[in-house]
């Protein structure tokens, strides 16, 4: 099954996980903080992140050799994605939300120190060219166990769903037999590892329509000889001069850990990025 296949599959499981009784109440309104009315709200976003990356892919022999995306094979320190958010408040002090992020990225460059990753040799001054994928899905419940005129704290819990491939191609020696030629190989997770969450947020109204808010979310679990950690902080500024349209600033810091351990192939990723979202939302 195609990326677009399996995605266009889990936005539709989630939709189909809202129970039918809170559906047929979407439009009724559910008391907020502020003086606005937000029971939906659908935030489209710009993310202009800036990347540090680490990755490494052994082999049966022993560790692979430790690579700085950014330095060692020229990816790009800082890019823009488009990110999309979603709300929906089941009742007062109920929500669940959706994101979906997706980047790719890619890189040619002239190596300059050798690459030895799983049975593959490539050598320095060898012009490699390399890509980069992820895409993660939230699914976030909130309790909101306190909420007033003009404060809302929030905890619950979710599940989170990542699928990463990284790959490279270019002129290398196979280790152990001394073969050399042009070679392309990726390194996949299998579909969609679901590993859950827990998280907190926090929403203060300033004024009847300026919001100012933050978030944490931490996660860290095991699935099938892999291995997960994802943090993610999020601190936010809403402001809804039109009934059903507001703008958004927020600012973004994710740090996330992967480390496969014999399902696909044995390795590791580091991948930390941050930066500002300008968002416009839309609320009814």
């Amino acid at each position: 099954m195609g990326r677009h296949c399996r995605r266009g599959a889990l936005v539709f499981t989630i939709l189909l996980a809202i129970p039918a009784t809170a559906a047929a109440q979407v439009f009724k309104d559910v008391p907020s903080i502020g003086a606005i009315q937000d029971r939906v709200v659908l935030s489209f976003g710009f993310f202009l992140p800036s990347f540090n990356t680490d990755a490494r892919i052994d082999s049966a022999d022993g560790d692979g050799t430790g690579v700085d995306l950014e330095d060692d094979l020229g990816f790009k320190a800082n890019d823009s994605v488009f990110r999309f958010d979603g709300l929906y408040r089941l009742s007062r002090r109920h929500q669940i939300g959706l994101s979906i992020f997706k980047l790719d990225r890619s890189s040619t460059k002239t190596i300059e120190d050798q690459i030895v990753w799983d049975d593959l040799i490539f050598d320095v001054g060898v012009d490699v060219r390399a890509h980069f994928n992820l895409d993660v899905y939230k699914l976030q419940y909130r309790y909101l166990a306190l909420q007033g005129s003009r404060l809302a704290v929030g905890v619950g819990g979710g599940l989170n769903l990542m699928e990463l491939d990284f790959g490279l191609r270019g002129q290398a020696r196979i280790a152990g037999d001394g073969q050399e030629g042009n070679v392309e190989r990726t390194w996949s997770t299998s579909p969609l590892i679901p590993v859950p969450s827990v998280g907190a947020t926090v929403r203060w109204a300033i004024l009847g329509n300026l919001f100012l808010g933050g978030s944490v979310d931490y996660l860290k679990g095991s699935y099938d000889r892999q291995e997960a950690r994802y943090s993610d902080l999020l601190f936010s500024l809403h402001w809804f001069p039109f009934k059903n349209v507001g703008f958004g600033v927020m600012y973004d810091v994710v740090k996330i850990t992967y480390q496969d351990n014999g399902n696909r192939f044995r390795g590791r990723f580091d991948y930390r990025y941050s930066g500002p979202v300008l968002s416009v939302n839309v609320i009814f």
